[in-house]
């Protein structure tokens, strides 16, 4: 996996060859970080035309109301709209 994006709430990898792409949450994250780290995730998958995805949200945290609405109105449908499978 080589790494696209990292700070101290998330890790974002990539498999170039397997088009696999990897999100490690490590915090609560809010607001604009959130957003920030959702839409990065959204530029390496299209950067790479990723067609998995893994996720380590253990260490997430909730994710208050706003941010759900705004994930199930922005991310999600994004998400539906990759390339991945």
């Amino acid at each position: 996996m080589q790494l696209y994006f990292q700070n101290s709430f998330v890790i974002l990898s990539y498999d170039k060859i397997l088009r696999i792409g990897k999100a490690e949450w490590r915090g609560r994250l809010h607001g604009a970080e959130l957003r920030e780290a959702y839409l990065l995730c959204h530029e390496m998958i299209n950067r790479f035309s990723l067609i998995g995805w893994l996720a380590d949200d253990r260490l997430m945290g909730s994710i208050a109301a706003a941010d759900l609405k705004w994930s199930l109105e922005v991310h999600v449908p994004q998400m539906a709209k990759s390339s991945l499978k």
